[in-house]
């Protein structure tokens, strides 16, 4: 019977690895499985921070407390999130004792009606970021027994497999989205929020983001603008992205200020589809995803369009920037004097533009480069 349970269980395993609705299942016949009162799925990252949790038989009231709070000052993570993947731990791995005094436990732990035992392992690590599994013991029966042991490592190698595919799934799945939209040369980050504005997803390029761009910040896992109106713009559209209004896909671009001489972010705010990525829960047992927030900077599309026009006609690059600036359409000297060259430099630049382009006038070279580049 336990064999043709296990069995079972792997092939839901699996399943929820496509469709994370069904990890909170799955989680329950984990737990029952392995006689302890809950399992569950941790999902943290201490860069940004954030994180969610999946767990089926908590009150889903405090496991919003540990998302916005307790996950931040939970002495285990602290510990567990140095440990390599495939390391299981028991409390006493993490310091009971410790444990034990720990505001934590006395605040949080101890309400949840859980005893003190416990097994967990991740699934995942990378450093600043992992997937944790978890089983706890009974509050009345505070112990992990041989057996409890054995048919929990069962279940450590699929659940590692599983988490894989569900991250790879989820970043194909985000990809996916994202493409859906207008292509843009400018995209800087992507990430995925609660009503609250927590952070739910994201990844290791937006995570880069947000610790070096001064205008947007993850402060305690919460997204934030430094630019007080583009916040309340901010705040405002992921609250219509929680709503009703199914049939308003968009918000529009939010332009978020940054510092002397930079060009704003620019902030898409779309609704979230609760099937966009297999990893991010999407029942009652952790933070709703509601909102995705796409990230643009001028910067990087102009860039890349810079390195199109070398590429493509043999420009330099103080030649491609003022054939950019010539796009504006106010003449060359105003286009000099935003490229901070003069304006018989830039007619030097300008006739050499020509002859790599194939063209004469100035009218010609912004068609010409319009048609081309859809500037």
């Amino acid at each position: 019977m336990p064999q043709r349970e296990q069995l079972q269980i792997v092939e839901g395993i699996y399943e929820a690895a496509l469709d994370a609705r069904r990890w909170e299942g799955v989680l329950c016949q984990i737990a029952d499985h392995c006689s302890v009162i809950n399992a569950t799925l941790i999902t943290a990252n201490r860069r940004v921070p954030f994180s969610s949790v999946i767990a089926p038989r908590a009150d889903p009231e405090m496991l919003l407390a540990y998302a916005r709070y307790w996950a931040h000052n939970d002495p285990t993570v602290e510990i567990g999130i140095t440990r390599p993947a495939g390391d299981v731990m028991t409390i006493h791995d993490l310091d009971r004792d410790r444990f034990m005094r720990s505001p934590y436990y006395n605040e949080y732990w101890s309400k949840l009606g859980y005893g003190a035992e416990r097994l967990c392992v991740n699934l995942h690590a990378d450093g600043n970021g992992i997937i944790n599994f978890g089983i706890q013991a009974y509050a009345d029966r505070d112990e992990i027994t041989g057996e409890t042991r054995e048919r929990y490592n069962v279940f450590v190698p699929h659940l590692t497999r599983a988490v894989a595919i569900a991250r790879k799934l989820g970043g194909l799945a985000l990809d996916e989205a994202i493409d859906d939209m207008e292509p843009q040369t400018d995209r800087a980050g992507v990430i995925v929020v609660d009503r609250e504005a927590q952070v739910v997803f994201t990844n290791d390029p937006t995570v880069a983001l947000l610790e070096a761009d001064t205008a947007i910040r993850a402060t305690g896992g919460k997204v934030t603008l430094i630019d007080h109106a583009a916040n309340a713009q901010l705040e405002a559209a992921i609250a219509g992205c929680a709503g009703n209004a199914v049939d308003q896909p968009n918000f529009g671009s939010i332009r978020c200020r940054r510092g002397e001489g930079m060009a704003p972010l620019l902030i898409d705010v779309m609704r979230f589809r609760p099937d966009a990525s297999p990893i991010i829960p999407v029942g009652p047992g952790g933070p709703l995803p509601v909102a995705l927030l796409l990230i643009r900077d001028p910067v990087l599309g102009r860039r890349a369009r810079v390195s199109r026009l070398k590429a493509e006609y043999g420009l330099t690059r103080a030649e491609a920037e003022l054939a950019l600036e010539m796009l504006n359409g106010d003449g060359r000297a105003a286009a000099a004097r935003r490229c901070g060259i003069s304006v018989n430099t830039a007619r030097t630049h300008l006739t050499r533009v020509f002859e790599k382009v194939g063209v004469t006038r100035q009218a010609e070279l912004v068609r010409v480069l319009t048609n081309s580049h859809g500037h």
